[in-house]
């Protein structure tokens, strides 16, 4: 039974330290500011553990005529907790690509790589939802 759960202990310490991307942090707030309208307020943190962890760390920000997003800001720094790079709303790149050609739907993109990790992403941004609130986000 000891040697069966020391198999199982360096098992789960082999997969843990393969994990490519953690999410240290992801809280989301959400504010009713009328009867049609709300504000969403999202905080992410990802640590990236190597080059297979990038697509993690990915931000996309789906938006709409009633859905927009009203801030961002983000920082990155490397494995000793120095900021390597601060993104703002103008580093975002919209897209408005869509197999629906006759969509107002839009999305704001960022992604950074590095040639060092582990390296950590933050990212905090607000969305303004007006014309009726479809859901709301988990």
């Amino acid at each position: 039974m000891r040697r069966l759960l020391f198999t199982l202990l360096t098992l789960s310490a082999t997969v843990m330290s393969a994990q490519v991307a953690t999410i240290v942090e992801s809280d989301t707030e959400f504010e009713f500011t009328g009867a049609n309208s709300a504000v969403c307020r999202m905080h992410q943190v990802i640590r990236v553990n190597n080059e297979h962890g990038v697509d993690a760390a990915l931000f996309a920000c789906y938006c709409s005529k009633g859905n927009t997003l009203t801030r961002f800001s983000g920082t990155i720094t490397d494995a000793n907790g120095k900021v390597i790079g601060k993104p703002k709303k103008s580093d975002l790149v919209r897209s408005e690509f869509s197999k629906e050609f006759s969509t107002d739907q839009y999305m704001y993109l960022y992604g950074y790589q590095s040639h060092s990790y582990p390296y950590t992403v933050t990212y905090d941004w607000e969305e303004s939802i007006e014309g009726g609130i479809r859901a709301i986000p988990p």
